[in-house]
């Protein structure tokens, strides 16, 4: 159902644009991105992630946005739970022990829904709120098997 409701956003919000939308299947809210990595610091990364105790939470998406490189729009919160903000700040430091550089930027939560945008999009959208319980370690799947193949996922506490 949350699925769906983002769609619905993202179509809305699209409509008119020239870009590459990204397909329901593939929406997530990245928490860290690693990059091509090799398979040692992949099963690191399972390690580190095993180590995690968050908390669970519920967000909201309630605005879009855009990021001019790599041109991609959007979904986001205005206000940030503070179980995302310690759940992203706590893999950062877990994945330190990877070999991971650890991100220079504050944390943004994002879901995007297009790449290869041509024009910004800054608003605020009708929310969508969902029950975030567990967190997700995904690999990016290169051409013909487009997509993400999950190699883990922990539950947060209630």
């Amino acid at each position: 159902a949350v699925r769906a409701q983002l769609h619905a956003r993202a179509e809305q919000l699209l409509a008119g644009h020239r870009c590459r939308p990204v397909i329901p299947d593939n929406f997530h809210l990245t928490l860290y991105f690693m990059g091509d990595i090799p398979p040692d610091q992949a099963r690191c990364a399972t390690r580190a992630a095993e180590l995690i105790r968050g908390q669970s939470f519920s967000l909201t998406l309630d605005g879009a946005g855009f990021f001019a490189r790599p041109r991609v729009i959007w979904l986001g919160c205005r206000s940030v739970p503070q179980a995302l903000q310690a759940l992203a700040g706590a893999l950062n430091e877990q994945l330190k022990t990877c070999n991971q550089a650890g991100e220079e930027h504050p944390y943004v939560p994002h879901m995007t829904i297009a790449r290869k945008a041509h024009t910004p999009v800054v608003t605020a959208i009708d929310p969508v709120t969902w029950r975030v319980d567990t967190f997700t370690l995904v690999r990016s799947r290169k051409p013909p098997k487009k997509g993400y193949e999950v190699i883990g996922r922990w539950p947060l506490k209630p």
